[in-house]
Parts: structure tokens; C-alpha cells; sequence
């Protein structure tokens, strides 16, 4: 998990990057905006990095670290549905990506 705060003309801006899907379900669930979501690629193995902005994202991650985290369980179900789609839908982009890199490297390269 990393935190990125960012100051912009009197604005404050947090985010909260998480590679855990019940950590950013938790943050959607809970008001966090999923501004991105990102492959990385780190040593051979694949992972989707979520990256959260909004007013309380900072102490929610806080809350969900600490354990004291309290969800209503349709709104957590809700957001982990969300959350998957929007991960396998940047891992087929992903692929897609990495295919086309493939072909046209193998044809000029």
C-alpha cells in the first residue's frame, strides 16, 4: 500500500494506492473514489494496482488497517463486483497490450 498526497492551489489532494480487493472494496464501499486502476508488472508477476482519491480515503484505509472497519454488506458486495470488473477488464487490456507488442516486434524486430 502507498500514500501519495499531492497539493494543488490550496487543494489537498490523497490518494491511496492497494493491490487488495477487500481493501479498495472497503474504500468504494465507503465513499473513496477509484480513480485508476493500473497493471503492474513487478519480476515476472502481475498485479492491479487500485488507486483511491476523496476527502476520507486516508483514515478509511486507516480504519480498514486497524480492523475497526465496519461495512453495510450490500454496499461492500456492490463494490467488490465493481471492483473485480474493473480489474479483469484492465488485465484483458493488459493482454490485449502485450499481444499487439508481441506481433508487431516479432514482424519488425
Amino acid at each position: 500500500m502507498r500514500y501519495e498526497i499531492f497539493f494543488r492551489r490550496e487543494q489537498l489532494t490523497v490518494k491511496v494506492v492497494t493491490n487488495d480487493l477487500y481493501c479498495g472494496a472497503y474504500l468504494l464501499s465507503k465513499g473513496g473514489l477509484l480513480s485508476e486502476v493500473k497493471m503492474n508488472h513487478n519480476c515476472g508477476r502481475q498485479s492491479c494496482l487500485f488507486v483511491f482519491t476523496g476527502p476520507q480515503v486516508l483514515d478509511l484505509h486507516q480504519e480498514f488497517l486497524s480492523g475497526t472497519a465496519v461495512v453495510n454488506l450490500k454496499d461492500f458486495k456492490a463494490a467488490m463486483i465493481h471492483i473485480k470488473d474493473q480489474m479483469f477488464s484492465c488485465k484483458r487490456q493488459d493482454e490485449k497490450e502485450d499481444a499487439h507488442e508481441r506481433k508487431y516486434s516479432r514482424r519488425w524486430g
